[in-house]
């Protein structure tokens, strides 16, 4: 998993409809893989209560009911063999394995190493990629000091957006709250190391010391400018790419491709997308009126909401306009400004398969080496398997002195000085030295 991703929400299909989409993509070149939601079933259509209840446990409330109980034997076998099913079945190539930090399990091998166990051993024939969304950074089911076969293979980076977010936008509350303060660099401490919110030593979970996000590969990060939760979320679901930030967001977006991490983007991103991708659903009833509020309280945390909202001054999730408003315009995909866009995707697509990935295997622990990053200035050299790779960029709205490279440039954002080490505001050059 070195190359990128792409996320795209796919209407409901029959079982052989999703087996020819998933080899039209393998035909293609292309890997598929399911985001699967273990953490909790939803408020509508949950029979199980009814009659399992020893699936849940009363004691661990949850915003979508009582929790999970991982400990029953039953509970783990159904979440297993529904995985193994998605891997083998359909053939993808992987799970997204959806807000994990909500899975609580005591037991002494945690579900999560568990799962990976099973499928490592049921899928033997090829690779299946496992990547987690884990709110809390923990690193213990990432680490190679885990045998190879309960091992997870990456995570997405919530720190990285929400530093980066709070840098462009200036977002101070909600999820960004701990990113207020020197957000710049703390963008720049996820792109050399990582997680910034678990640097504490002294850190345990479940008893087992926990090792530093310095101590992971950069390719186990997901880096994005933007994904579904962090637009979906928003109260009126607006993208980051607005008309007053269109050169910093494709500044960002060079960063995202060319550095080391696994760069993730968003439908309808490749080509520049403005529609909003707001919050929807179908409900009725109680549960109906729930999402309706829920609106308010995700508006909060995802710092959007205005003085004095309440639920009903915000689109209802349940309409039809939420849904239809959320589509996306494929002629913009067509217009001037998206066949632009698509095609600088396409290009740094180009210069990460040929300058980036072919050094990405087997990288060391702590290759990030942070040079420069406070003020808009932005200096990092990773130690890659083969090569020195550099980063150095200009963020800020004034001329920036830099640490030179040294090395082959194979990529410019719009630099145009004498002296590499002397950059422009919204500049960055990329540099490759083999070793």
């Amino acid at each position: 998993m070195t190359a990128c991703c792409f996320t795209r929400r796919i209407t409901a299909m029959a079982p052989d409809d999703f087996k020819a989409f998933v080899d039209a993509a393998h035909q293609l070149g292309m890997m598929v893989f399911l985001d699967c939601v273990y953490n909790h079933f939803g408020r509508a259509g949950n029979s199980l209560p009814l009659y399992a209840r020893s699936f849940f446990d009363a004691a661990r409330d949850t915003p979508w009911g009582a929790g999970i109980d991982f400990a029953e034997r039953p509970v783990r076998d159904f979440f297993i063999e529904n995985a193994i099913y998605w891997l083998t079945e359909f053939n993808i190539d992987g799970l997204r394995l959806d807000a994990v930090h909500m899975i609580e399990d005591r037991t002494e091998a945690h579900f999560l190493t568990e799962l990976a166990a099973h499928i490592h051993a049921e899928c033997a024939c090829r690779k299946r990629h496992l990547v987690m969304e884990d709110s809390s950074n923990r690193t213990i089911f990432l680490s190679g000091d885990l045998p190879v076969e309960e091992r997870h293979d990456g995570a997405w980076n919530d720190d990285f957006h929400h530093a980066m977010h709070a840098f462009v936008t200036g977002a101070k509350t909600g999820h960004f709250a701990d990113f207020a303060d020197r957000p710049f660099e703390k963008m720049a401490a996820t792109l050399a190391q990582g997680y910034v919110r678990t640097l504490e030593p002294e850190l345990v979970f479940e008893g087992q010391a926990m090792p530093a996000p310095a101590s992971l590969s950069p390719t186990t990060f997901v880096h994005f400018l933007q994904n579904h939760d962090q637009i979906g979320n928003r109260s009126y679901g607006d993208r980051l790419l607005q008309p007053e930030r269109e050169a910093l967001y494709d500044l960002l977006t060079s960063i995202l491709f060319l550095s080391p991490q696994i760069p993730m983007l968003f439908m309808g991103e490749d080509y520049g997308e403005t529609q909003p991708f707001l919050f929807f659903c179908d409900h009725e009833g109680d549960v109906a009126r729930e999402a309706r509020e829920n609106r308010i309280h995700e508006g909060l945390a995802f710092a959007t909401l205005r003085e004095g909202e309440r639920p009903d001054d915000l689109i209802d999730p349940n309409s039809p306009e939420a849904f239809l408003q959320s589509k996306i315009d494929w002629g913009r995909r067509n217009a001037p400004e998206g066949r632009r866009r698509l095609e600088q995707i396409k290009t740094l697509i180009g210069l990460r398969r040929r300058f980036v990935i072919p050094y990405l295997a087997d990288i060391g622990r702590g290759s990030g080496r942070l040079l420069a990053g406070e003020g808009g200035r932005l200096a990092i050299d990773w130690r890659l398997s083969g090569a020195s790779l550099q980063l150095r960029a200009n963020l800020g709205d004034s001329e920036a002195l830099l640490p030179a490279v040294g090395s082959e440039v194979f990529y410019r954002h719009s630099a145009a000085t004498e002296r590499e080490e002397i950059l422009p505001p919204l500049t960055a050059l990329f540099a490759i030295k083999p070793t």
